[in-house]
């Protein structure tokens, strides 16, 4: 998957309510469990992932490189609706 194509997937799944659009509780890096990743979908056959306790109170699994793009575009999302009207976030 291109970047542009993961960075188009994790906006959209922020903009549905699909990941959350606050930032997490708890983050930490663990030994991969082969779970999906929340953010590409793709399974995580890395030796770590980053387990997620997020605000809505779901724990998710990443691939590291997959998080960071998601706290990126966490920050991109809130800057645009800080400026004023165009993105309207579904709320979950």
């Amino acid at each position: 998957m291109s970047d542009t194509e993961l960075r188009r997937r994790i906006r959209t799944k922020l903009l549905i309510g699909e990941l959350p659009s606050r930032p997490p509780f708890t983050t930490r890096g663990a030994p991969a469990t082969k779970m999906r990743c929340a953010a590409c979908d793709l399974k995580i056959e890395t030796v770590w992932e980053m387990k997620v306790e997020s605000a809505d109170g779901r724990a998710r699994s990443y691939h590291l490189p997959c998080y960071d793009v998601v706290v990126a575009e966490r920050e991109v999302l809130r800057r645009a609706e800080a400026t004023g009207p165009g993105f309207r976030r579904v709320a979950r």
